[in-house]
């Protein structure tokens, strides 16, 4: 994996994930699961339920951003109110 930029030498971690991901599409295609760094993962929470708007899915958004990474997913909970109530 290219963990060093080629042109400013400086250490990159987007370059890095890019890689990963290529690699990651090339294994898969061949029937080999790996897995990439998980600094390289983002996520995107979609919560539903309750009163309108939220009976129907909605993404939740951190920095009016759909995805976050790992170290963030905090922020997009912090919106999220749970009910009372059960359901089961």
């Amino acid at each position: 994996m290219c963990l060093v930029d080629y042109n400013t030498h400086q250490p990159s971690e987007h370059n890095t994930c890019t890689a990963a991901a290529a690699y990651m599409e090339a294994c898969g295609m061949n029937s080999i699961p790996i897995k990439i760094p998980s600094y390289c993962v983002q996520y995107a929470m979609v919560v539903y339920g309750g009163e309108p708007p939220f009976s129907m899915p909605v993404v939740a958004t951190v920095n009016n951003q759909i995805f976050t990474d790992a170290a963030n997913i905090d922020k997009a909970l912090d919106h999220v109110t749970f009910s009372k109530y059960s359901y089961s």
